[in-house]
């Protein structure tokens, strides 16, 4: 093998390494969450076309007012699964979040917008439609593009 050839191979090597290091299951917490969180507030938007007409619901939650259990709760709904990060992560200039959509006729899966202040003053916000979330978080230059394990995630945090 040639001189050229050996360090193009070992160049794609690393190249591989690293995409399978960085789409590698993540948990939530792993992924984004530098520290606890202080409080948080979520919306959930649900849109069906099955009878013919749009029909959309939405409902809030906040950890406001004494309600320290909706964050615990929160924490373990989102750390009960694992997430891949896309490659897209690095590519989102040119690419609008674009998750599972809904099809008329159909139920459309839940878009959820959620963010928290953490105890260190950090904030996060992710928005989820079905599996897939797109999270932000000011600590990070890119946003993060990531499809959940779980397909059922964007129903178990409507629920």
């Amino acid at each position: 093998m040639t001189r050229k050839r050996k360090i193009a191979l070992g160049v794609l090597a690393v190249v591989v390494i690293f995409c399978l290091w960085y789409t590698r299951p993540r948990s939530f917490e792993e992924l984004v969450l530098s520290g606890k969180i202080d409080n948080m507030a979520a919306s959930a938007v649900v849109t069906d076309f099955s009878s013919g007409l749009a029909d959309m619901k939405s409902w809030d939650i906040d950890s406001h007012e004494g309600r320290d259990t909706v964050i615990e709760d929160m924490e373990a709904i989102l750390n009960s699964c694992k997430y891949r990060v896309s490659l897209r992560s690095f590519f989102t200039f040119l690419d609008s979040f674009r998750g599972s959509y809904s099809i008329p006729g159909d139920k459309g899966d839940p878009f959820i917008v959620w963010g928290a202040v953490l105890e260190d003053g950090n904030t996060v916000s992710a928005q989820y439609r079905g599996s897939t979330v797109s999270i932000t978080t000011d600590n990070r230059i890119i946003r993060i593009i990531a499809k959940a394990t779980d397909k059922e995630i964007g129903d178990k945090l409507a629920a």
